[in-house]
């Protein structure tokens, strides 16, 4: 980098031979200056052994003309600032990810690991350890997928028995009614209950056995309780942080007693509660339940 300076001229007489430059210069050369000799641009008189030395830095020279030293100085640069390296950090987001990413995640690192060459030397842990570990999660998680479609069919299918036996309960109700000369008392006797008549309303209760599942899709939960008598629907909220009141997300009002919560975050565990809506209005609240978030 070149910085111009007040011009400096210093003459030196003819001389025959070579000399030191130690010049009383007017003007102090900072440190690291360079100080350059500048020969007239005729050539003529020039020592032929020094022709070269024409406009370069130089300590010794002949000088026939008279030699002129200008201002042309340079300072050195400063040397480059040396970068900082900083070491590589890993993103460790596997834990907002589902079973099944989570799963083809740890694949992914155990693949690449066992490549040849190898991307470290020294794995741990070791790669066949990684597999033991991937191979016990998959069978893990491949039965607790089929209990749970087990799980699903079998609820259906109690769902539809159920309705099976509440259709012959109607038809049992028709059957009472259609016997000639049916009085309170026979109706009474055969466990119906009779209409028109006050009935009294039983108070609100709390939702029993509420059980939470992962649902089929990322992302969803299923949740199921027993169903109130006296109900209308069911109320559902869930929250991450159960001890925070504030965090509880109203899922809405279900005419059934069990249902799907999508939307939710997967690789984070939620609380589900739920409460009964009577004509009164709403009942307590069941007890939690949680489960990780596919």
């Amino acid at each position: 980098m070149t910085i111009p300076i007040r011009p400096v001229t210093h003459t030196i007489p003819p001389v025959t031979g070579a000399f030191p430059l130690n010049l009383a210069l007017a003007t102090p050369i900072p440190a690291g200056v360079i100080l350059r000799g500048i020969l007239p641009p005729s050539e003529e008189g020039l020592n032929p052994q020094n022709q070269q030395t024409k406009g370069a830095a130089t300590s010794h020279l002949d000088s026939k003309p008279p030699i002129f030293f200008d201002a042309g100085v340079f300072f050195d640069a400063a040397p480059p600032a040396t970068p900082i390296k900083k070491m590589a950090n890993i993103l460790r987001n596997w834990s907002k990810l589902g079973r099944k990413d989570r799963l083809a995640f740890a694949k992914k690192i155990k693949t690449n690991l066992g490549k040849n060459p190898a991307p470290i030397a020294s794995p741990n842990p070791t790669v066949a350890q990684l597999d033991t570990l991937y191979t016990a999660a998959d069978t893990l998680i491949n039965d607790v997928d089929d209990l749970e479609t087990q799980l699903k069919a079998k609820r259906a299918a109690r769902d539809a028995a159920l309705d099976a036996l509440m259709a012959g309960v109607e038809q049992e109700a028709k059957t009472v009614e259609a016997v000639p000369d049916i009085t309170q008392d026979v109706i009474l006797a055969t466990g119906f209950e009779l209409a028109g008549v006050p009935q009294t309303t039983p108070a609100p209760a709390q939702p029993l056995d509420l059980s939470v599942t992962a649902g089929d899709n990322d992302g969803s939960l299923d949740w199921h309780s027993h169903p109130l008598r006296g109900s209308t629907g069911m109320e559902v909220s869930s929250t991450a942080t159960p001890n925070d009141p504030a965090s509880w997300i109203s899922h809405g009002t279900v005419p059934q007693s069990s249902g799907t919560i999508t939307g939710l975050t997967s690789g984070v565990r939620r609380y589900v509660r739920v409460r009964g809506i009577f004509p009164s209005g709403p009942g307590p609240w069941s007890d939690l339940a949680g489960k990780m978030v596919p």
